[in-house]
């Protein structure tokens, strides 16, 4: 239990794919020690995908920089319809780059949650719970399968597509119309 009241953990199955033995060991650790008795680890993405790892896990916690393939082309593979058993699973991403472009690209991909490296049993409880209790909508946008990567949202948007390139009104002033146009926004 890390605070307050603790959440049952022990029927999720958590699937730790990273390549270096040390970090698939601390997580599955901490996993356990959160209450999760359903951890399966692999060094590999490829495997993972191959043997369809996936079909036993609810939710996959992956590292970033793996080998052979690495943990952005992972979550894109587990999000391609065409050939994923799991598409829809939560996955969340280990990285020790936190860079806004990082948490970009991995959202970009797909990816559910960020989970900075070094991890800590608090914020991968945090993660796990997100999923759990706050599972984002999927989209089916060209280009992009995966979470809704929307997190905010614009007050005082009024337009009925916010992801269009429709004008829309933030407040309510309008533009006066006797004003000349001098070509300035």
């Amino acid at each position: 239990m890390i605070g307050g009241d603790a959440y049952d953990l022990s029927d999720v199955r958590l699937l730790v794919v990273d390549d270096n033995e040390y970090m698939r060991r601390l997580v599955a650790t901490m996993a356990r020690g959160l209450g999760i008795k359903k951890v399966c680890c692999s060094p590999d993405g490829v495997e993972v995908l191959k043997n369809r790892d996936l079909q036993r896990a609810d939710i996959v916690v992956s590292d970033w920089l793996m080998e052979p393939m690495g943990g952005i082309d992972f979550v894109r593979a587990v999000r391609d319809r065409s050939s994923s058993t799991k598409p829809y699973i939560p996955v969340v991403m280990m990285c020790g780059f936190t860079e806004t472009t990082h948490v970009i690209a991995a959202r970009d991909a797909g990816t559910s949650e960020f989970l900075a490296i070094p991890v800590s049993p608090r914020a991968l409880y945090e993660r796990l719970l997100h999923v759990i209790h706050h599972p984002r909508p999927f989209v089916d946008a060209p280009g992009f399968f995966g979470p809704d990567r929307r997190r905010k949202t614009l007050p005082g948007y009024s337009g009925p597509e916010r992801r269009t390139d429709e004008p829309f009104v933030i407040d309510d002033i309008a533009p006066d119309p006797a004003a000349p146009d001098d070509g300035r926004i």
